[in-house]
């Protein structure tokens, strides 16, 4: 009987934890996010995913906008909209992995730094091509896009496969020297494709874009806008890697 009384009382316990959580969720939400988008631009699907809680909120097509709604509040979400041209346009998050402050005054990244970082990707590894998409940075630390290619021959390779990651690499300039943090990089695609040409059919038309990477809504601004009836170039960011 006592035993009986505890797993009621820890099954009470989980429900209102539960009921806790959920209304804490649901007073956070409330928040939008539209896209517009360009002229003749025809949606498949579109999601806006949370970070940091595994939570995804599907879009509503309303012409040439998509629309997110019951959003939660101080998330930051990363929008994908994928169009019927095969075109996926993929937002990406470069602020800081954490909510370490940055260093007041941080000087500018400069064309030392850079070549610094270039080094450290360069050095032998898997990948036989590494390539920086787009990059948020100062002097004192930096996140950055990057795509990784196996192109050359590779264990259990068939012959002319090709294997494509991309991930943001996070990377802080401590003591006189720029070191990678690897142990907080985030994977956002890793696909192996059998051939050049289908590895390419597969990638050309992906653009990763900021402007749909961490659109963070407060209670000041719990409605955004995203204009990309005019969408920006898309290179040298997102144009495909030269096949083997």
């Amino acid at each position: 009987m006592l035993a009986i009384r505890k797993l009621n009382g820890l099954v009470l316990w989980c429900a209102v934890v539960m009921v806790a959580v959920a209304t804490s969720r649901a007073s956070a939400a409330g928040g939008s996010i539209t896209v517009e988008l360009p002229a003749g631009a025809k949606v498949v699907s579109a999601v806006a995913t949370a970070g940091g809680v595994n939570l995804d909120t599907r879009g509503t097509v309303d012409n040439r906008a998509v629309h997110f709604t019951n959003l939660l509040l101080n998330v930051p979400y990363d929008v994908r909209i994928d169009l019927a041209d095969g075109t996926v346009m993929q937002g990406v998050n470069l602020d800081w992995y954490d909510t370490e402050p940055a260093r007041k005054n941080a000087e500018p990244m400069d064309d030392d730094d850079l070549a610094e970082i270039k080094k450290i990707l360069a050095v032998p590894a898997f990948a036989n091509q590494q390539d920086i998409l787009m990059m948020n940075g100062t002097h004192d630390r930096a996140a950055l896009l990057i795509r990784f290619l196996r192109t050359s021959d590779f264990h259990s390779d068939t012959g002319g496969e090709v294997i494509w990651r991309v991930e943001i690499w996070y990377f802080k300039n401590e003591h006189g020297g720029w070191a990678a943090l690897n142990d907080v990089n985030k994977v956002l695609r890793r696909e192996r494709y059998p051939s050049p040409k289908e590895y390419l059919a597969a990638t050309s038309k992906v653009q990763w874009l900021q402007t749909l990477g961490g659109i963070t809504l407060t209670k000041t601004a719990a409605d955004k806008t995203v204009d990309l009836a005019h969408p920006p170039s898309t290179a040298p960011a997102t144009q495909p890697a030269v096949g083997p």
